[in-house]
């Protein structure tokens, strides 16, 4: 049987950041204490990606059929990506696409979504029922195109709707199907940015986080929302404790830079920072060092995104959803 726990950061990528027990030191900036566990128990959520369908029957072939065999072809590059290793197109096809759901098969992209697609339903249904004169519009139309009445009540739908009797739900489906088409996209520009492998000393390592595609703005600038295809950001992936991965917007590159202490440090920092709740590491008094300086014991008020409507006339609105910025260290 399938199982119904889901891991949104693979258990193989956080044994990259593991002890040599194969155990992680992890915060947890919800209930703020440190903890030491095994990848399997970390980062997991019930039915994550499984689709319910009528009946009541659960379809998991999206965790089963998609996820796991992304996760199987990028497990082996991950583990061989170094200095002076030549880089295969097939292997870093598959790499680009694991980076790339990994920025979206998380709770919190979820929750985005789902807070997308509610207060569009909600603005389409005000669209159609906001008034008796669009109720009456709509439902004729319904009626013409369907062959039967929805309703003879255009006033009760008037009401319904402006009260908030009726508002719109998202179910998963939403989730599912944006994780794969903004995912896409990232694997488009990925194919298209410069790449260079970061290596850690022996003194130091990377961590990682829940929420490990880490985007930096550059430094000086005020963004109203960051993003990976905004000129001037640098981003960041955690491999392993050796290895991160930089993509810059230009020309497409693949090359690899030693780094000292501090440069590593700056990074953990910056993905500390981006995290949504969970930190993690091989390192005890590392992890700690780490969550102070980033400042994120606690978790942030609200989500860590926001949509506002930009422009409203009678007949539509304009929706603008934007990642919020967090804390940035260069």
């Amino acid at each position: 049987m399938p199982a119904k726990k889901h891991h949104y950061v693979p258990v193989f990528y956080q044994k990259g950041f593991a002890d040599t027990d194969n155990m992680l030191w992890v915060y947890d900036r919800k209930l703020q204490r440190y903890k030491q566990l095994h990848p399997i128990v970390v980062c997991r959520s019930e039915d994550l990606y499984t689709v319910r369908q009528e009946g009541g029957t659960n379809d998991r072939r999206i965790e089963t059929d998609i996820l796991s065999p992304i996760e199987s072809a990028a497990a082996p590059v991950v583990r061989k990506l170094a200095p002076g290793v030549t880089r295969n197109p097939v292997e870093l096809v598959a790499l680009m696409m694991f980076i790339s759901l990994q920025y979206t098969r998380l709770p919190s992209f979820g929750r985005a979504v789902s807070s997308l697609v509610e207060m569009t339903g909600n603005e389409m249904m005000q669209m159609q029922f906001g008034t008796l004169e669009r109720a009456r519009r709509t439902l004729a139309n319904y009626e013409r195109e369907m062959g039967a009445p929805l309703t003879d009540d255009a006033a009760g739908m008037v009401e319904a709707v402006n009260s908030g009797h009726v508002r719109a739900h998202a179910n998963e489906t939403g989730f599912l199907r944006y994780m794969f088409e903004i995912a896409s996209t990232l694997e488009s520009w990925l194919e298209q940015a410069d790449w260079t492998v970061l290596t850690a000393p022996k003194t130091s390592g990377f961590i990682v986080c829940d929420h490990p595609f880490v985007t930096v703005p550059k430094q000086g600038t005020v963004p109203d929302g960051v993003g990976y295809g905004i000129p001037g950001t640098t981003c960041y992936f955690p491999l392993t404790r050796d290895i991160c991965l930089m993509f810059r917007q230009g020309d497409e590159g693949f090359r690899h830079r030693r780094l000292d202490s501090r440069e590593v440090r700056t990074i953990n920092h910056n993905v500390a920072a981006n995290s949504d709740r969970f930190v993690m590491g091989s390192d005890l008094t590392q992890l700690e060092a780490v969550v102070k300086k980033s400042g994120c014991e606690g978790l942030e008020t609200g989500e860590r995104f926001s949509i506002e409507i930009i422009e409203e006339n009678e007949d539509s609105r304009y929706t603008k959803f934007t990642n919020l910025p967090r804390r940035y260290f260069y």
